[in-house]
């Protein structure tokens, strides 16, 4: 566990934040599996391991009439999905209640960056307004690292993460 995070952050010293993020959305599912005594993860697990890890404040940033656009569970599994499988980050999802107008992650030399979570709008040519859902890639990274790094730290028998390396030893 502690080797990803550890590769997390070497790979945004290095403007690597595809492979931060990659590497950042399995972590959940490493807790999760842990935490539950299971080998193969699935969708409930890392949606209710994230909710119950994550900081409030981290990930909310209320804009009236946007509240289903709040970065949580769903929304991190969503993007997890498409980032893993289907190289994109188009995180609407009915099925888990994940309905956003658009979702951008920012890199830190992009013109809209802000670090952070937040929201622009933008008005579209027709007039109508488009809420776009941004996070910041660098602050997604580190905000999962220190939630996997807490549950690391303060899980009892380190030796339960075991079956979870990549590098042998």
């Amino acid at each position: 566990m502690i080797d990803s995070i550890q590769e997390i952050r070497k790979a945004l010293d290095k403007d690597c934040y595809l492979a931060a993020l990659a590497l950042s959305l399995t972590l959940p599912d490493i807790c999760s599996q842990v935490e539950n005594a299971v080998m193969d993860g699935n969708r409930t697990l890392y949606i209710n391991w994230f909710n119950s890890h994550a900081e409030y404040d981290d990930f909310h940033f209320p804009m009236a009439g946007f509240e289903t656009q709040t970065f949580d569970g769903e929304m991190c599994y969503s993007l997890r999905c498409k980032v893993l499988h289907n190289g994109n980050t188009e995180v609407t999802n009915p099925k888990l209640k994940v309905l956003v107008d658009s979702f951008e992650l920012l890199k830190p030399d992009d013109q809209d960056y802000k670090p952070g979570y937040t929201y622009i709008k933008k008005t579209q040519p027709d007039g109508t307004v488009k809420v776009i859902t941004c996070i910041a890639i660098d602050y997604l990274c580190e905000r999962l690292c220190d939630m996997a790094e807490q549950f690391y730290n303060g899980w009892a028998n380190k030796q339960d993460f075991d079956a979870h390396k990549i590098w042998s030893k």
